[in-house]
């Protein structure tokens, strides 16, 4: 019993000695709680420097390329021009959106650094960098990890859609860097007055690029309603009210200006009329196709985690035996289809086009084998000649690739709604249960965000480029992280998969700029020879800024058919990618060649001589 006694006396003064020393050197030290967060903090402020780096590494690589127009960015280029020099706010006919804040930014750079289009992409450039430190934001703010959000940054940041259409003039990359920024600021919260204004603010700037911003306004509403429903049901219908009101408002004024401007001073333009007269003729097939396509580009974007997951051997707990009979179905009649209807539909009624090969991306414009950016040189485009790369066995194997990562996307993406359905559900002031609230309210801002325009674009668009459906690349990406969790995001492999993409990226974003710079080098060689500008069939960018006005003038159409569709018949000089574009009577005279992927061959743009196809010139 002593013994006991004794040790229970030893204790006690171990504690008493113990708890002395914890008080007077321990709190000096971080607890290991507190040495994480340091480390996590510390890490939020390298994030940035990671990113800007990674991004000028890009930059260098690809190059800005030279003063030339780049898919449809001459025609935006055109009126930051025009409101430079004149201050008249113009959009000419070819353009649907809106483009009033895209034509001040860059008329702004205009005025500070010269016209040319080097200067303008290398606006873009920036609004890009921006971006990546916003997605980033996006991942931290809704409880990811920082290794997570880098993830998500640059899963999208290094896509082939973001690098190729961050080093144009077009209106993708500031558009999407507006609408996530206006969510991001909504995620840091919706009680304050200056957040829901800036927020507001963000969404009208946007509204003023692209219109489709005000289509997803019942998404971010959703979220401040949902917010001010959380912290309880006493008055909870007020708060909301208020905050919509405050949220709403500089949208309202911002966009409501300029649709009053839009109607009733500069006028709508040819292609926003033929916009909202086209959408009487998508209804019955276009939209299931459109649908049935999506759902390729979203398998297309979770592929690394599917493969992060066979290779652990966690596929089974997340597909159960129905599931893979679904997708073994779906595979095999999607195999046997896709060439079939790709190579046979000359009207892509069902969202196919008989230029494009049987692979993904099934909606074009940006993203084709091996290669990125439209191959606007004509008979490439309408498929008389070959595209730069062709593989039918690839096409055949990404399709049914995107048909097995498609099964995982949409488990996540219902799983996803599900939660969502239950949160918005839930009683007044309920907590979400087993998950912090930072996350379930970037599911639900993300979900309502992608819902409310993917909607829009199958309801109402008779055209769906890819570029289209890139905007929701970020919601997949983040719902897939979501869903596997860190282990599986950050698998060697995954993280290799992307690392893949990302040298994709960058080498066809530069091959893009490479063909680009040999066709502008061949149209200014003709025209220093004196050839009139009706005489060179360069391609769209080429024949638009020389020729379109005139022909709208003419016409009161922005397109012909045939050869006649970008402004190029009759022409003597064709530019084609390849010396026989299988037609009689043209013959090559003057080779440019370009930077392409190695062991693919040599690639040049040729010059044309077309002199007996030429029409025949009717006498007044």
């Amino acid at each position: 019993m002593k013994d006991f006694r004794e040790l229970e006396v030893w204790e006690k003064a171990h504690r008493l000695t113990l708890s002395v020393y914890r008080s007077t050197n321990m709190e000096k030290m971080p607890s290991a709680a507190g040495a994480s967060a340091a480390m996590t903090a510390r890490f939020d402020r390298v994030a940035p420097l990671i990113l800007i780096g990674v991004w000028l590494v890009v930059v260098a690589v690809v190059g800005l390329g030279g003063d030339y127009p780049l898919n449809d960015d001459w025609v935006y280029a055109w009126s930051a021009r025009h409101f430079a020099s004149t201050g008249e706010m113009r959009i000419l006919d070819w353009a649907a959106p809106s483009l009033v804040s895209h034509i001040a930014w860059g008329s702004g750079l205009i005025k500070l650094f010269g016209g040319s289009y080097v200067v303008l992409r290398a606006g873009t450039v920036g609004w890009a960098a921006l971006g990546l430190l916003v997605f980033y934001a996006i991942g931290r703010r809704s409880g990811f990890s920082a290794g997570e959000s880098l993830l998500l940054a640059l899963a999208v940041g290094l896509s082939p859609w973001y690098v190729n259409l961050s080093f144009t003039y077009m209106t993708d990359v500031p558009w999407m860097v507006l609408m996530f920024a206006a969510m991001l600021v909504l995620l840091t919260g919706t009680r304050h007055v200056m957040a829901l204004l800036g927020a507001g603010l963000l969404v009208g700037l946007a509204s003023l690029s692209r219109q489709y911003a005000v289509v997803v306004l019942p998404a971010l509403g959703l979220l401040v309603a949902h917010d001010a429903r959380a912290e309880g049901p006493a008055g909870w219908r007020w708060r909301a009210g208020v905050r919509l009101v405050l949220f709403l408002l500089p949208c309202v004024l911002l966009f409501g200006g300029f649709t009053f401007w839009y109607a009733r001073m500069h006028g709508a333009t040819l292609a926003n009329r033929m916009t909202w007269t086209d959408m009487a003729q998508v209804w019955p097939l276009r939209p299931i196709a459109h649908a049935l396509i999506v759902w390729h580009y979203l398998g297309l974007w979770v592929l690394p985690f599917v493969a992060a997951l066979a290779l652990r051997g966690t596929l089974g707990r997340e597909v159960t035996r129905r599931q893979a009979f679904i997708c073994a179905t779906a595979l095999l009649v999607w195999v046997a289809f896709a060439p079939i209807a790709t190579y046979t539909d000359s009207e892509p009624a069902l969202g196919f086009n008989a230029a494009r090969p049987a692979t993904m991306p099934y909606l074009g414009n940006v993203v084709y084998l091996f290669g990125t950016g439209p191959l606007t040189l004509w008979h490439t485009f309408v498929a008389k000649t070959p595209f730069l790369h062709r593989t039918f066995g690839f096409g055949i194997l990404l399709s049914a690739l995107t048909v097995c990562g498609g099964v995982f996307a949409g488990i996540w993406v219902l799983r996803a709604v599900k939660r969502v359905s239950a949160m918005v559900l839930a009683p007044a002031g309920a907590c979400v249960d087993g998950e912090s609230a930072a996350r379930a309210r970037a599911r639900l801002l993300l979900v309502a965000f992608a819902a409310c325009y993917l909607g829009w674009h199958l309801a109402t668009g008779k055209i769906l480029f890819d570029r289209y459906v890139f905007v929701i690349m970020p919601v997949m990406i983040w719902l897939a992280i979501d869903a596997v969790g860190r282990r599986v995001a950050l698998a060697p492999v995954s993280l290799a998969i992307f690392a893949v993409i990302a040298v994709f990226s960058i080498g066809a974003t530069h091959e893009y700029l490479a063909w680009n710079a040999a066709r502008d080098t061949a149209v200014r060689d003709l025209e220093t020879r004196g050839v009139a500008a009706a005489d060179i069939d360069g391609g769209f960018e080429i024949n638009g800024p020389r020729r379109f006005a005139s022909y709208v003038h003419e016409t009161g159409l922005i397109c012909g058919k045939g050869p006649n569709l970008w402004w190029g018949e009759g022409a003597r000089y064709v530019l084609g990618f390849w010396p026989d574009i299988s037609e009689p009577g043209c013959q090559a005279i003057a080779r440019y060649p370009f930077w392409t992927w190695p062991l693919t061959g040599e690639r040049a743009v040729y010059v044309l001589d077309c002199a007996a196809n030429r029409a025949p010139v009717t006498e007044p």
